[in-house]
């Protein structure tokens, strides 16, 4: 009974120590155990942060507020002025000023020169062609004159018109000018000439439209484009000063834009 009692005993002994062992192995780890174990569940935190570097330091900056209208991201465009066109009339007359001097004797084929506007021209109670305006001429064909009762004639061409920095073609006759006599000799020479009623005097300033020839007027001159006007005789020039008025007209009607 004695040695069965201490076998008991000692089994009972065995499987508690057993046990223990057993619960405290898969109980608290050592704070070693805890950190090696907890090392590797942070590094790809770790890693992912130099990827999120480089996108913040790319990323493109914010795009300033759009206008109404406007797709985002890009500014609003700016709005085109408001214009209104105009048509003036074929027949209508530009009272106008030269800007430069044209005589038979200065000037030559190809040369150009302005006219400015002197009296603004309207329609349907707005203006069309406002006074300053520009209009653009060439002379076309000049004759000399050489001998006894030959002429002397100048023939100019208005090729467009330009209002508010815009140019438009046009088509235009020289309806009035107003030469001023210029004698070859003398003033008081020429003066008397003319004073008798001679054949230049009857003349002189005559303005010729179309492409006619005849007594005046030569075949060169003749087949040029434009408006030609009487501007001498043999003995007796005219010129056609700076600032001196002309009147035009229009052959075409001309449409322009002009603010509302």
């Amino acid at each position: 009974m004695k040695v069965s009692g201490r076998i008991g005993w000692t089994l009972a002994a065995t499987t508690a120590l057993l046990l223990s062992a057993c619960g405290g192995g898969g109980g608290k780890a050592s704070p070693a155990a805890d950190s090696a174990s907890a090392a590797p569940a942070q590094e790809p935190a770790a890693s992912q942060q130099p990827a999120s570097q480089p996108a913040a330091a790319g990323a493109a900056p914010k795009a300033k507020p759009a206008g109404p209208g406007a797709p985002e991201g890009q500014p609003a465009a700016t709005p085109a002025p408001a214009t209104v066109s105009l048509s003036v009339a074929s027949g209508t007359q530009l009272e106008t000023t030269l800007d430069t001097l044209l005589s038979t004797q200065d000037s030559k084929v190809g040369d150009r020169f302005t006219v400015t506007v002197t009296r603004p021209v309207t329609v349907d109670g707005r203006t069309a062609i406002p006074d300053g305006a520009k209009v653009h001429g060439e002379v076309t064909a000049v004759q000399k004159s050489g001998s006894p009762g030959q002429t002397a004639v100048l023939k100019v061409d208005f090729t467009s018109l330009t209002v508010g920095g815009e140019s438009y073609p046009i088509s235009a006759d020289l309806v009035k000018a107003e030469p001023q006599k210029k004698s070859r000799t003398s003033t008081g020479e020429a003066a008397v000439k003319i004073g008798a009623g001679t054949a230049a005097g009857a003349i002189l300033g005559r303005i010729i439209g179309g492409n006619k020839t005849g007594t005046f007027i030569g075949a060169a001159v003749g087949a040029a484009a434009g408006t030609a006007i009487v501007l001498g005789t043999q003995d007796v020039d005219a010129v056609l000063p700076a600032d001196s008025p002309m009147t035009l007209q229009l052959k075409e009607p001309v449409t322009v834009h002009r603010p509302r």
